[in-house]
């Protein structure tokens, strides 16, 4: 039987990733690192995925940007990034976990005395506009962030 399967009736939730990887440092190609997604358990469509020119520690680099769906806790989706992380020889990973949480994944060789970057929401490529797209309803929608740090589905 299926992960799906095995699941239908229990709230299965399909989170949506977005990737923003850096192309410089190994040999894929945007499309190789869509095959390296795929193979991950992502499941992404040929249509979105793309390159745009990225920055890295203030430099410019080709970047793929991909928007995904994966059946998936954050814990396992997290092991998969640092495994491809590992694959593509990337010092960290941006992702976007549903429009909501962007995070740094770095490689699991990375060294703890060395500092990581925070998330930066300005440097990050989004897969599609999302100030005008029909096709998602962003989370600012349902989302109340408390002072606290907390947050509650709204409506």
């Amino acid at each position: 039987m299926s992960k799906i399967e095995n699941c239908i009736g229990s709230g299965v939730k399909i989170t949506q990733v977005e990737f923003n990887i850096g192309l410089n440092g190994h040999m894929y190609t945007e499309n190789g690192v869509a095959v390296l997604l795929r193979q991950a358990g992502f499941k992404l469509y040929d249509d979105a995925y793309f390159v745009d020119n990225g920055k890295y520690l203030g430099n410019d680099e080709p970047t793929f940007v991909g928007l995904t769906s994966i059946i998936a806790s954050i814990k396992e989706i997290k092991e998969k990034v640092e495994d491809l992380c590992d694959i593509l020889q990337q010092d960290c990973i941006a992702i976007l976990i549903d429009n909501y949480e962007g995070k740094l994944i770095y490689n699991k060789r990375h060294l703890k005395q060395v500092p990581k970057l925070k998330f930066d929401s300005d440097l990050f490529i989004n897969a599609y506009n999302k100030d005008f797209s029909k096709n998602y309803k962003s989370n600012k929608d349902r989302y109340d962030i408390n002072n606290d740090g907390t947050r509650e589905i709204c409506g």
